[in-house]
């Protein structure tokens, strides 16, 4: 295996930004979107890298690059969904959990690049 294929928006890239997606996704994570703190059983962030480097033969360099790219294309992404969803009065559960997240993605962001 050389990459993981995004379910979503799809394209050819680095596959870390898919890696990062996938590890954004787990309980460890706490995705601020996510209905219920409780654990729902998903491997650790650590245990989907090493499984990714096991698969690729090699580490992986730069991850905490991609997880501020991750983090910041998630506020990104998720504020213009939030801002559509205004507009036609239909604010989903998942949008009010994520909006007062929004900022702290972005400080999570830059703490990950160390600034």
């Amino acid at each position: 295996m050389t990459a993981i294929i995004d379910w979503e928006i799809w394209s050819v890239g680095d596959p870390r930004v898919d890696l990062t997606w996938l590890t954004y996704f787990t309980d460890e994570a706490r995705h601020p979107a996510a209905p219920s703190s409780d654990p729902c059983g998903t491997p650790t962030i650590d245990e989907v890298v090493r499984e990714y480097e096991a698969a690729l033969g090699r580490p992986v360099p730069d991850i905490a690059w991609f997880d501020a790219l991750t983090r910041y294309k998630e506020a990104a992404a998720t504020a213009l969904l939030i801002k559509r969803a205004r507009k036609q009065g239909a604010m989903p559960p998942a949008f009010l959990r994520m909006e007062p997240a929004l900022p702290g993605l972005v400080k999570e962001a830059l703490t990950l690049l160390g600034r």
